[in-house]
């Protein structure tokens, strides 16, 4: 699907919410979300303020949103792997990823959850922002965006079909430990060149520390 399929009316919804976030997001690199303020956002876009509550409920709600659109293209990567434990590493260094190309953003999303005292659900991304985001016949068009914890789970899912995890280890506690390392990392490692390799590490050592199978190679 193109951009140009969309009727123009979404299309210039889409494109004004992605330019929203994408402002938000350079934003953060420098400051944290509580310092920002919603005028300078839009200032930068170029649209009043009342524009961009007809977009979105506050700055908070722009990060459940990015989260969203975030796991539409990890989900896609996540699905190349051949086992969970691949698919798990994929996940890891998404995520090292977006703190390379979004810093701040991490932290900021964090700092949310911990506000909630649990992850928001996931939010629906409309066709349009999704072509915006990740480009004309993006296969993420279809896909169902998810949160962390759901993309970790999958992962752990994965493993305990193909038979990888030793008995008597229960997924759930091993999803807990894995995304204790989401929340953990960022804010200890900060977002240069080693936080992709930081994140690879940490997650084979809990595999590992856990009895996980899976294959040396798999983890280098």
């Amino acid at each position: 699907m193109l951009l140009t399929d969309i009727p123009l009316r979404e299309r210039k919804a889409g494109q004004m919410r992605v330019a929203l976030v994408r402002a938000l997001l350079a934003r953060l690199v420098e400051r944290p979300l509580a310092e920002i303020p919603v005028r300078e956002i839009c200032a930068e876009v170029g649209v009043s303020e009342p524009t961009f509550f007809n977009h979105f409920d506050g700055k908070s709600a722009a990060l459940p949103y990015f989260v969203s659109l975030w796991s539409l293209g990890t989900a896609e990567a996540m699905g190349e792997a051949e086992d969970g434990v691949h698919r798990l590493f994929i996940f890891f260094d998404q995520v090292g990823k977006a703190m390379q190309s979004h810093p701040g953003v991490l932290n900021a999303i964090i700092g949310h959850h911990q506000q909630l005292r649990i992850p928001p659900p996931a939010t629906i991304i409309p066709r349009a922002d999704r072509l915006v985001w990740y480009g004309d016949g993006s296969a993420t068009v279809e896909d169902e965006p998810q949160t962390v914890p759901a993309l970790i789970a999958s992962c752990v899912a994965e493993m305990h079909r193909d038979g990888a995890l030793p008995e008597g280890l229960v997924p759930a506690r091993l999803r807990d430990v894995l995304l204790a390392l989401f929340y953990g990392i960022p804010a200890v490692v900060p977002a240069g060149p080693h936080v992709r390799s930081t994140f690879r590490g940490a997650a084979r050592a809990v595999l590992v520390g856990h009895g996980v199978r899976f294959v040396a190679e798999d983890a280098s």
